[in-house]
Formats: C-alpha cells, sequence, structure tokens
C-alpha cells in the first residue's frame, strides 16, 4: 500500500446510513485485496439525522481506520480527479487496474453488493465479497459480540424480517419523501408472515431500525420474536449494534424485507442466503387484504401508527394501489382527512392532487395548492411537483397565465421532478411557453441532441439556467465524471453532421457551460467568444457567453455583450436579469435596481431573480425594502434557505429579528438543513445578546458543516462580542486568508 501516493486509489464516501454506506465499502475492499489496490474511504461524520453514523471508530480497529481512512480535506482533493464506475463501466477489469496503477482515482459510490468489474466471474466475486469481512479488523468489543452470534445461533434455523421504518419516518430529512422501496407497511409482514408460516422452518425473528413497529407487529403475530429476545446487546453504541444485527441477520436461513435496503443486501451477500423482496412475494389478493386492513388503521385509528412520518410512507405504498384499482375518491377522501388533521409530510400534498388530477376536479387541485402554502413544504421535488400538476389544472381551466407561472415556479426548484416534463410537454405542444413569460429553452439545440425531438431535457435545463434555480446542482450534475460523460455524448451525437455556423455556435457555446462548471475556465471562454463569432447576434449565444464572463468575474465584458443582448432581444425577462447580474457586479447597484424591479414588480415567476433582487438592496441598505420582497416571494417558494438568510439580514437591519425565533427553531429541530438554519439563528441570537444561543447555534452549524468558513467565522464574532479574544483568534486561524482579514 504505499505506492497509494504514486498509483492512486480506490476512493469510496457515502453520505447516508450504515447500510448504504458499506455496500460500496465492502466492493472496493473487495477489489483492492484481489487486485492490491490502496482503498481509501471518507466516512462523512454530519450530525443531523445521522449522528450516530460518527461512531464508526467504535467498530474498525485502530490500525484499520489509519490504513483506510482518509479526512475530508484528503477526500476534496481526490474527488476533483476522480472518475466514477459508470465511465468506464464496460472496461475490461485488467485495464481498470492498470488504470489505478497509473495514478487514477476511481470513485466507488455505487450500491450493488458483489460488484463486478468486466471479465470478472461472478462466482469468484461473490466469494471474495463474502471473504470480505474476515478481512476487517474490529475493535474487541465487536470481535467478542461477533462470537456471541455464532455461539448463539449455531444450529439454529431462522427466517430474518428486516423492518426498515426509523430514519425514513422519523428524520426530517427521510420522513418527506417517499421511500417505497425501503419502508414496508407493517400489515405486508404480518400478511407474509401468516401467509408463508408453514414454511418458517423454526422462528421468525425482526430485525430493525424502530422498535415500536417491532413491538406492534409482535401484538399481531405469536410466531414473531424480536432479535433482542434472543441476543442482549446491553449497553452497546447505536451503530455497534446496527453493525452487529446485520451480522445477526446474515447468519438466517434467508431474509425477507425490502430489496433495497442497503441493509437486508448486505446481510444476505455476508450470508450467502436468499433476499426475498417481500413485494413481490405477495400476491393480488394479499395486498387486498394487508391494504384494506391498512387504510381502516389509517382512516380510523392513525393513533396506533407510530408518527405522521410512518402514516405518510403507509399512504405512499397505499396511493399507487388506490389509483391502479380506480379508487382515486377513497384516496382523496383519505388524504384530505390526514391533512386536515395536521399531518403536513411533504409528499402528501402532490398525491392529493394527482389522485384530484384523476378525477379532473382542477378546482381542488388549486386548493390543495393553496393549503400547502401554509405548511413549510421544504422538500423541493415534493413543492416542484405540486406546482407543476396545479399548472396541469389552470391550464385546463383556461388560465394559461397561472400554468405558465406555476411551471416556471416548479422548475425553479427541481426540473428533475416527475411531473415537470409532463407539464412541459401539455404546455408546449399548446403554444403556450414563450420567452417572454417563461425561461428561454434552445429547442434547435435539443433537437439536435435528441435526434430530432425538441422534448424538455432536465439535465440541458440545469445546465442552461442552473444559476437561476434554488440549486446550482453542480454535486449530480458533475460529480463522478457525470459532466465528462455529458460532454463526450454532446460531441457523439453531431458525428456525421455537418452544422451550419449558426449551430455550431448554439452548440460550442452550451458545451462552454459544461466545461466552465468542471472548472476548465480558459477552455471555456475560448469556445465561448469562437460560439459568438460563429453566431454574433444569437440571443442563446450570447446569453452563455455572459453568463461565463459573469462566473470569471468579467463585469466589463459581461456587461457590454449584456447591452448587445438586450439590443437584439429587449423584452425577455431572464435577459434583463443577466443585465441586471452585470451593474450589480459593476456595483452600479441603483441601475441594478430599476432593472430588477422593471422585471419583479408585478409577476415573480423567476425566484432566482427575487434572490439577487434581495440581495441587491440588503448591499444598498435597504431593509425595508428586502423584507417586503421576501414577504411577497417567501410564501410561494416555501421557504428556500437562500431566501430565509436575506430575510434574516434583512430583520436583523430592522431589528425585527425576534419575529423569526420561533419559526426558524422550530425549523431547526426538524430540517435537514440545521446547519443553515443554525447560522441564521446564530445570527439572531447574536443581535439579541444571546451570547451561549449564538455559540451553541455556530458549533451546531459547524458540526454539520465543518468544512464551511462562514460558520467559523460567525463563532469567532461571537466570542468577540461576548469579549473572548483569545477563542475567537483560535478560530480567526482556522479561516482562509481573505476571512482572515476581515478582522484586522
Amino acid at each position: 500500500m504505499s505506492g497509494y501516493s504514486k498509483m492512486g486509489c480506490l476512493l469510496v464516501s457515502r453520505n447516508d446510513l450504515f447500510g448504504a454506506r458499506m455496500l460500496p465499502f465492502i466492493n472496493a475492499l473487495r477489489i483492492g485485496h484481489d487486485y492490491d489496490l490502496p482503498v481509501k474511504i471518507f466516512w462523512p461524520v454530519n450530525g443531523g439525522d445521522t449522528t450516530n453514523i460518527g461512531q464508526h471508530v467504535e467498530i474498525f480497529s485502530p490500525e484499520f481506520l489509519k490504513r483506510h481512512f482518509i479526512q475530508a480535506d484528503e477526500f476534496q482533493d481526490l474527488t476533483k480527479r476522480a472518475i466514477g464506475l459508470t465511465q468506464i463501466r464496460l472496461t475490461p477489469v485488467d485495464e481498470i487496474v492498470a488504470m489505478v496503477r497509473s495514478g487514477s482515482i476511481l470513485a466507488l459510490n455505487g450500491g450493488n453488493t458483489a460488484l463486478t468489474l468486466g471479465g470478472e466471474d461472478e462466482s469468484l466475486v461473490r466469494e471474495s465479497y463474502r471473504a470480505t469481512m474476515d478481512r476487517i479488523s474490529f475493535t474487541p468489543t465487536i470481535h467478542d459480540n461477533i462470537q456471541r452470534i455464532q455461539n448463539a445461533t449455531r444450529g439454529q434455523k431462522f427466517t430474518a424480517y428486516h423492518v426498515r421504518h426509523g430514519d425514513v419516518t422519523t428524520s426530517y430529512r427521510a420522513k418527506n419523501k417517499p421511500w417505497p422501496n425501503k419502508f414496508i407497511p407493517s400489515e405486508l409482514f404480518v400478511q407474509h408472515f401468516e401467509k408463508h408460516a408453514v414454511t418458517v422452518d423454526q422462528s421468525a425473528l425482526l430485525f430493525g431500525d424502530f422498535k415500536p413497529s417491532l413491538d406492534w407487529l409482535c401484538t399481531q403475530c405469536a410466531g414473531f420474536r424480536q432479535i433482542g429476545d434472543v441476543i442482549d446487546f446491553g449497553s452497546l453504541g447505536s451503530l455497534q449494534r446496527d453493525f452487529l444485527e446485520l451480522y445477526a441477520m446474515s447468519r438466517a436461513s434467508k431474509i425477507v424485507g425490502p430489496q433495497n435496503s442497503g441493509f437486508s443486501q448486505l446481510a444476505a451477500s455476508f450470508g450467502g442466503i436468499e433476499l426475498l423482496d417481500i413485494t413481490k412475494s405477495l400476491g393480488p389478493r394479499d395486498y387486498k387484504t394487508a391494504f384494506g386492513k391498512l387504510f381502516k388503521r389509517i382512516d380510523e385509528a392513525p393513533e396506533t401508527l407510530s408518527s405522521k412520518g410512518e402514516i405518510g410512507q403507509c399512504i405512499a405504498h397505499l396511493a399507487p394501489y388506490l389509483m391502479r384499482n380506480r379508487q382515486s375518491a377513497q384516496l382523496v377522501n383519505l388524504l384530505t382527512k390526514e391533512i386536515k388533521r395536521g399531518n403536513n409530510i411533504s409528499y402528501l400534498f402532490p398525491l392529493l392532487a394527482q389522485a384530484q388530477m384523476a378525477q379532473k376536479d382542477f378546482n381542488g387541485i388549486l386548493k390543495t395548492r393553496n393549503r400547502s402554502l401554509a405548511e413549510p413544504m421544504f422538500d423541493p421535488t415534493s413543492v416542484a411537483d405540486l406546482d407543476a400538476i396545479t399548472a396541469q389544472a389552470a391550464f385546463h381551466l383556461g388560465d394559461k397565465t397561472k400554468a405558465t407561472r406555476l411551471l416556471a415556479m416548479a422548475v425553479f426548484h427541481t426540473p428533475y421532478a416527475p411531473e415537470v416534463k409532463r407539464a412541459y410537454q401539455l404546455l408546449d405542444q399548446s403554444g403556450t411557453l414563450n420567452n417572454q413569460n417563461f425561461y428561454p429553452i434552445d429547442r434547435e439545440l435539443m433537437a439536435l441532441l435528441h435526434k430530432g425531438l425538441p422534448q424538455f431535457s432536465p439535465v440541458h435545463f440545469a445546465w442552461e439556467w442552473r444559476y437561476s434555480l434554488i440549486s446550482n446542482f453542480q454535486r449530480p450534475l458533475t460529480f463522478a465524471g457525470a459532466a465528462d460523460l455529458f460532454v463526450k455524448n454532446m460531441d457523439k451525437s453531431t458525428i456525421g453532421i455537418k452544422l451550419s455556423d449558426f449551430m455550431q455556435g448554439r452548440f460550442d457555446s452550451f458545451k462552454s457551460l459544461v466545461l466552465m462548471g468542471l472548472g476548465h475556465v480558459d477552455a471555456a471562454l475560448t469556445l465561448s467568444i469562437n460560439a459568438v463569432d460563429l453566431a454574433p447576434n444569437d440571443p442563446f449565444v450570447l446569453k452563455r457567453h455572459i453568463q461565463n464572463l459573469l462566473l470569471n468575474r468579467d463585469y466589463d465584458l459581461a456587461l457590454r455583450y449584456a447591452k448587445m443582448l438586450i439590443g437584439i432581444a429587449p423584452d425577455i425577462p431572464m435577459y434583463q436579469l443577466l443585465l441586471a447580474e452585470c451593474y450589480f457586479g459593476k456595483k452600479k447597484r441603483a441601475k441594478a435596481i430599476k432593472v430588477f424591479d422593471s422585471v419583479n414588480s408585478n409577476d415573480l415567476r423567476f425566484p432566482g431573480g427575487a434572490l439577487r433582487h434581495g440581495g441587491a438592496l440588503l448591499a444598498l441598505k435597504q431593509p425595508k425594502e428586502v423584507a417586503a420582497l421576501m414577504d411577497r416571494v417567501l410564501p410561494e417558494t416555501r421557504w428556500p434557505d437562500q431566501h430565509l438568510d436575506i430575510l434574516t439580514s434583512a430583520k436583523i437591519a430592522l431589528d425585527q429579528q425576534s419575529e423569526l425565533l420561533p419559526f426558524l427553531e422550530e425549523l431547526s429541530d426538524e430540517s435537514y438543513k440545521a446547519r443553515k438554519v443554525s447560522h441564521m439563528l446564530a445570527r439572531i441570537k447574536l443581535a439579541n445578546h444571546d451570547y451561549e444561543g449564538a455559540e451553541k447555534e455556530c458549533k451546531r452549524a459547524i458540526a454539520f458543516a465543518p468544512n464551511m468558513p462562514r460558520f467559523r467565522e460567525q463563532l469567532a464574532r461571537v466570542y468577540i462580542a461576548q469579549g473572548r479574544q483569545k477563542d475567537a483568534a483560535d478560530v480567526i486561524k482556522q479561516l482562509p486568508a481573505p476571512m482572515q482579514k476581515r478582522f484586522l
């Protein structure tokens, strides 16, 4: 392993719970052992929903940790040069090994068990994969308990039922998304056991991360026992118990559970045993019986379910079943009742809207969206789906203006949402969309890249407008070589095609956006300016060149081209917003505000523009105007962090920060974005002279995101306000040099 610095490595990191993290972990160790390749693992510890994952030091021996585990800075450096497995998936294994030995970094973050590379023998891979457990060195505590499990299960036959309910029903991050491939309603486990009880050899042991669900199942079936009834793990840490339960599950004769659970997959692979997907082990009559009981339970006795999150995940299973069986009316009634009870799980609203769409209740859909505005829906996909469905409803009601505004709002949240493409096609094919009322879309380029079909492509849209959306999608667009692969596929699409100067300019200018996103600044700018030479009067080419110049902070040149663009296309709101960006970059903020006002005064259909508008108003020290603007946009956008952060700054400037405290504290208790919310809370509590509270929130934000320097900067300011100069100086030393200068 001493050649790591020279030869590259297999790189592993996954920001997920234990089972999902271990999947690429084990694959990398298997491949590293078989081909003598270094394996480097970054194990994120970001608190909140996944606090227990920081306990990995209680599982693996110090020697093992030292050999394989790396810190965040090294991981970030390696990630910059990493290639994803998808790029070389069909490459023969000997070539992959040669690549790594010659310096390549191969990112293995996928979730497949017993990953087989090109040309490998699957049976040999599975055998080596199962042996990987024996190659890991554990702490004495883990080693001793492995021996206990072996002794307790030796000669015993049992079926393991894996009940994955905990995090997907309790943590804010997980519970606001449906997980039908991981969460299985308890009624399905009961139905499976009752159907297959005759074939259960000795006993059925329940494994799971949420004891209330296991307890309820035991009340329904006398044949169920919990693993805790067989082996007492005492006072072990939660991650230690997770690992040991995984090992115990691997000793079963078979496993029944969700097919897509990394935990189940790992246990089955280690044990060389069958993993039965419970959803495929039941027939139509079983589903009818189980879902009938589940519907009645939710409808009549919701208190028997542990939480809103559990009810939500159950409905995520029920909804498609009821829709397939033409029971949309029953689904509407159930969801309406559940939402009235106060269940604000994000995806319940688009599920209700979908059921109403099946009934053509378009006015009902509009009411559902209006009802959702009273709830802080923080899942972007759910918001986008709901807005896209409502856009379709508005269109069918004849309100095309509202339909386009809602679709624009939907893509702002996430163009990848399933309903967005459907809404786009409906409005586009009707001739409703244009450059004045929607984001300009390069139909000619999409037709070129999609073999003649000018269809909506979320990937193209995200690259085209990513800095105008709620997220710039940097990670999904670029991670593990996705953007490089995208560029290769772009180039392949034009092989053998003679492009006109006009289309070559379009093609090159779009490619330049991707190159700029990859950090290839010089190449991007060269391609971009050449594209302008080929098509000097094309709005798309000019637009993309301006974007590249803005990213390069060449505001003088960007402004020059922006004026050219406005001269060619004066009535396009998104181009006007680019002009405002140029003025703002040139510190001509009054001019920027004037342009922002002209776009945002009547219709905030482009929330990204409102975000920049608010930032410009803050820079001009106009907090009242900021607050008024955010009050208009925030309910419609469902309180995204970026807008909320601007409102926080305005409220502090107006000495009205206490107004936000209740909302932010509630959000902080539940939100997966706690690092950002904690930062806002720290600022407010510092303004309120609550130094202890501000320090606590700063440290919480840092725990979630230790590599975010602005969180440490805020902590230094808290220490300075307390007169703790030495503590402040220690924190300031950890900041980048430009930030350190702010304290001089």
